[in-house]
């Protein structure tokens, strides 16, 4: 009987703690807030700058990779490869002319900045919504924490691109295509863990983008929120690119970095978007000190004394 009581509570503890994602107050005050802070040109300016960055840590990367001296880390060069193919690139038969070391680290440094620079971008305004305004950190931790942040992110996606292989890429034809053999297992443990991956690294970004985290805030109902819809959003992409692909449509690359770039401002958007439901779920449940998923707490029923003081 125990045992079952307990059960009870912690799946109505469960389910009270999803109910808050049905709550169209918090909604409405995201959408509220999304516009009136402009999040749409910020997610615009952010993913225009990681494309840019991309683009020329890509083009790095495949010179790197056919320099004999310098060996490229194979999630690295698997993501390369991944935009070489998105934009239809067709790989050189024979070695052509390559840049010289001096102007490779050019352009490396060049795409770094352009990373550093969206990450800083994005980092004050998800501090703008955790504080009200963002607040640089004193001395050389400010100017340095963009690139420890963009350094963790590119991390992350490293490790995610070992574990699950280049995006989009479609699956062996001679590979078993049920789950319940061996190799199907192994791809959904490495695709849980590159979920656990996800979630762990928009975590991260919300932590340690405000210079002081509000207490009584939560994480990762926001994170949670923005991994789960980003797994929607990345799976209609990923469908639109495999069917732009098997229409065989003229002009259809145009189409394809269409959908790239969508998913991109869209994954973007829902980071903001995870921060502010944060926010939003406090303010509902009592503001700090309170979790968010209790109510507010019951005024205690007034004392003999304070009916006396009032007659």
């Amino acid at each position: 009987m125990l045992k079952r009581q307990r059960l009870n509570t912690a799946i109505s503890t469960a389910l009270s703690r999803l109910a808050i994602y049905w709550n169209l107050a918090l909604w409405r005050a995201i959408w509220q807030q999304s516009q009136r802070y402009r999040w749409r040109s910020i997610t615009a300016e952010v993913a225009f700058l990681w494309v840019l960055g991309l683009l020329g840590a890509s083009f790095a990367l495949l010179q790197f990779s056919q320099q004999p001296y310098f060996k490229v880390p194979t999630g690295a060069l698997q993501l390369a490869s991944r935009v070489q193919q998105i934009l239809a690139i067709p790989t050189p038969t024979e070695p052509g002319q390559s840049l010289g070391l001096l102007w490779l680290l050019a352009v490396v440094f060049g795409a770094s900045l352009c990373f550093v620079t969206g990450t800083e971008r994005l980092t004050y305004a998800l501090a703008t919504i955790y504080q009200g305004a963002p607040s640089r950190r004193p001395g050389w931790a400010g100017k340095l924490w963009p690139w420890f942040l963009t350094i963790i992110m590119v991390l992350i996606v490293g490790l995610i691109s070992r574990l699950v292989g280049p995006i989009g890429t479609v699956a062996n034809a001679s590979a078993p295509s049920t789950w319940l053999s061996w190799p199907g297992v192994t791809q959904l443990l490495r695709w849980l863990v590159s979920v656990g991956l996800v979630g762990l690294g928009v975590g991260l970004v919300h932590r340690l983008s405000p210079r002081q985290w509000p207490p009584g805030c939560p994480l990762w109902l926001g994170t949670g929120l923005t991994v789960g819809l980003g797994l929607g959003v990345f799976g209609l992409g990923r469908w639109g690119a495999t069917w732009v692909q098997t229409q065989a449509l003229a002009y259809g690359l145009f189409l394809s970095l269409s959908l790239a770039l969508i998913s991109l401002f869209a994954w973007l958007w829902l980071v903001l978007a995870g921060a502010q439901f944060n926010v939003s779920a406090m303010s509902n449940h009592g503001g700090p000190g309170q979790t968010a998923w209790k109510g507010r707490a019951t005024p205690p029923p007034p004392s003999f004394e304070s009916f006396k003081i009032n007659r």
